[in-house]
């Protein structure tokens, strides 16, 4: 578990990134696989990723961030919806 110290983030491999700005609010949406070692094991998994961040004067700020384990959704131009959002198909 992460409280005992189990679990070694090892490395990450982004896919793909796609961002959307409206006003001060931005939000990035990515793919990546995570590698990790957990009680001694070694596991990798896709992840969908979700940033929305805001802008504080010249800042801009996390505001959340969501890890959603996937397993065949794509972020590209065809999985956008004319509002800058994201939709996701099994």
């Amino acid at each position: 578990t992460i409280e005992k110290g189990s679990i070694w983030y090892k490395h990450t491999d982004i896919h793909s990134v796609e961002s959307r700005i409206s006003g001060n609010t931005a939000v990035v949406y990515s793919e990546l696989q995570l590698t990790s070692e957990v009680g001694g094991h070694e596991v990798s998994f896709p992840f969908f990723v979700c940033e929305v961040y805001i802008k504080e004067g010249e800042a801009w700020k996390l505001l959340t961030l969501a890890f959603t384990k996937n397993r065949k959704i794509s972020v590209n131009d065809n999985h956008m919806n004319a509002m800058g959002g994201v939709t996701i198909g099994f």
